[in-house]
């Protein structure tokens, strides 16, 4: 038997096994990254759902657009008042002529 075949053979068999490891070793670990993310962004979502949990409702919100519905009437009743004011001035301007 010649032994320069037979540690070809062998050197060659050792690059594939090195090779072999080594993507085994690199999904490995493109996995585990991939795991850790995936656990970061459930945590994530997590509080944020206690926050979402813990935010003001519609009920609290309610007495809120009573005020902010009121705060309307009263900017249209003041809008009526200085165009009447307006009106007013301008009668007196035209008078005084």
């Amino acid at each position: 038997m010649d032994y320069s075949v037979a540690k070809f053979w062998l050197e060659v068999a050792i690059v594939i096994i090195n090779l072999g490891l080594w993507l085994f070793i690199w999904n490995s670990n493109r996995n585990k990254v991939t795991k850790q993310q995936l656990e970061a962004h459930a945590v994530q979502l997590a509080e944020i759902n206690i926050r979402l949990t813990q935010a003001i409702g519609h009920p609290e919100l309610e007495p809120l657009h009573r005020r902010m519905n009121n705060m309307d009437k009263n900017l249209s009743e003041i809008k009526g008042q200085m165009h009447t004011l307006d009106l007013i001035h301008e009668l007196l301007l035209k008078r005084g002529e």
